[in-house]
């Protein structure tokens, strides 16, 4: 499961859930992996080491961090196939009970003369990794590897993610 779609599952019950239908339909020797963006909080120093590594992204990296910025950034821009110049900004809101952030990134771009904007919201779980663990343990899995990207790297606490290998437990 790829693309951070567990952090789609915005509550422990519905997290459970999916646990569930996985560990139901999966042979007694198959695997289950996935990966979910490594919470993470903002400070000097990580800014400036996303900022760094993150070159295409203006302002803001791809990475979200656990706070809320009710001002809109601009985030990128880039050219759309027909040729338009579309600005990329957006506003987060964390909520640190729920661990649930909401995005909503807008997209401008002009069109005959007149911008036109595209705004888009998402709402995503951050599951910490400890957390992660003890969901998984009593769901019935035992984690074989975790990774903090996909080049599998060892995860650490500057791992933009956690990827997890587990089976079930036996």
């Amino acid at each position: 499961m790829t693309g951070n779609a567990f952090q789609a599952f915005l509550t422990r019950p519905d997290q459970e859930a999916l646990l569930e239908r996985v560990h139901a339909h999966l042979h007694d020797d198959g695997l289950f992996a996935f990966e979910t963006r490594n919470p993470r909080w903002a400070n000097l120093e990580t800014r400036d080491e996303d900022l760094a590594s993150d070159s295409h992204t203006v302002g803001r990296p791809l990475f979200a961090y656990l706070e809320t910025c009710d001002e809109e950034e601009d985030w990128q821009t880039y050219t759309d196939i027909n040729g338009r110049e579309v600005r990329v900004s957006r506003t987060q809101a964390y909520d640190h009970v729920a661990q649930i952030l909401h995005w909503t990134t807008y997209r401008r771009r002009v069109e005959e003369d007149e911008e036109q904007t595209k705004v888009t919201r998402i709402v995503v779980r951050y599951t910490f990794p400890q957390e992660l663990e003890a969901l998984l343990h009593y769901n019935g899995f035992t984690i074989l590897r975790q990774y903090g990207d996909w080049t599998l790297k060892p995860l650490t606490a500057a791992s933009k993610s956690i990827i997890v290998v587990c089976r079930q437990r036996v």
